[in-house]
């Protein structure tokens, strides 16, 4: 299904989006066009009616969090109601239940909606909506179920484990940086393969497509939903410190994977706060899409965007794994990137996240290594 959206003004500031279908990569028009249908109109309170509301994937969550984005670069208040367990759940999980208000039904949230914002008080009912993650209950299909903190499990031998254990997920709510969209593909010309197919091959092998040098601790049956995986990231040309130590050792959790596509979630200190989805879809041919949704983590990881290390590091990287992705599949194509800024401004409230710069943490435990080494002499006699 698509999304279909229908405009209510109930009044010269406030209007309700009607949503019906499923949220995903393609209902970007449809939220994008509302949203200027109801700024054309005046409205400085937007209401998203989840009612009609059958699914959402790891895409159409980042289509939310841009709506979020752009509702508040124009001093416009984000509203929700009629949400599910399940929606509550998937807002939890990736805290975008943070960034918009969520009420029960219509009459609460058009009744919060003409508060002004300096008396607005919390009620007991949006207190209730808010509180998360809802225990025993399921996941919602294809989701994982939200977590407090990350736990590793079963790591391999060898293997740095750093940053992650006891850390929050972090999404682009979360960022210090600006927000951007960062879209790439690569068209699998020649190759008789269907998307489907990709997707289930790149899920089962993940690891493997990645550039020289960086290495994914995840999962050995591939990605599954909740799954939470370790990263040791390589520096240009795949260089790392001596001794088989990462430049930056961090992780990510699998927040949403279905038979098309798959979305992670930066753990805190990464050095992006966001969102990764991978799909891939037909168009007269097989086309394989990365898509980043995600602000820089901290003004350290902003500071290296602005002279244009991360940024370059990171397009290389994902160029490089779709290159490796269409070899194997017998295509030899070269991925296209397109680049979109969402949201140009800094937040300066999330300043504090360098407390949890992964380079930072790693360059100690690096550093540290001579003095681990003579403990464990010590350790010995």
């Amino acid at each position: 299904m698509t999304l279909t959206t229908a405009v209510r003004q109930i009044s010269p500031g406030t209007s309700i989006l009607d949503l019906q279908g499923e949220i995903s990569a393609s209902s970007e028009g449809a939220l994008m066009e509302a949203h200027r249908q109801v700024s054309a109109a005046g409205a400085r309170a937007i209401l998203l009616n989840f009612g009609a509301v059958s699914h959402m994937n790891g895409a159409g969550l980042g289509r939310l969090v841009t709506l979020r984005a752009r509702t508040s670069r124009q001093g416009q208040r984000l509203l929700a109601f009629g949400l599910t367990d399940h929606h509550r759940q998937i807002f939890a999980l990736t805290c975008l239940d943070k960034a918009c208000e969520l009420y029960p039904g219509e009459t609460e949230a058009v009744a919060a909606a003409s508060t002004p914002d300096v008396q607005r008080l919390p009620t007991p009912k949006t207190l209730e909506v808010r509180s998360a993650p809802l225990e025993g209950m399921a996941a919602p299909a294809g989701w994982a179920a939200p977590v407090a903190r990350l736990e590793v499990t079963g790591v391999p031998a060898g293997v740095v484990n750093l940053n992650v254990q006891g850390r929050q997920l972090y999404g682009p709510i979360r960022g210090f940086g600006p927000l951007w969209q960062k879209t790439f593909e690569v068209r699998l010309t020649g190759a008789a393969t269907a998307p489907r197919d990709v997707i289930r091959v790149w899920k089962d092998n993940f690891g493997g497509f990645w550039p020289k040098g960086n290495r994914f601790y995840g999962r050995p049956s591939g990605i599954a939903p909740g799954d939470v995986a370790l990263l040791h990231l390589a520096g240009p040309g795949g260089l790392n410190p001596p001794g088989g130590l990462p430049l930056i050792s961090t992780g990510l959790m699998v927040i949403y994977a279905d038979d098309d596509s798959f979305s992670f979630m930066a753990s805190e200190g990464h050095t992006i706060a966001g969102m990764i989805t991978f799909s891939a879809y037909d168009e007269g041919g097989t086309v394989v899409r990365i898509e980043a949704l995600f602000r820089p983590g901290d003004p350290l990881f902003e500071l290296m965007f602005r002279v244009g290390i991360g940024g370059k590091m990171e397009d290389s990287f994902w160029r490089q794994i779709l290159r490796n992705l269409a070899r194997h599949f017998g295509a030899a194509s070269e991925p296209q990137l397109s680049v979109v800024c969402i949201d140009p401004r800094l937040q300066w409230a999330e300043a504090r996240n360098i407390r949890h710069n992964a380079a930072i943490h790693t360059a100690l435990y690096i550093l540290g290594t001579p003095i681990r080494w003579v403990g464990g002499l010590f350790r010995k006699g």
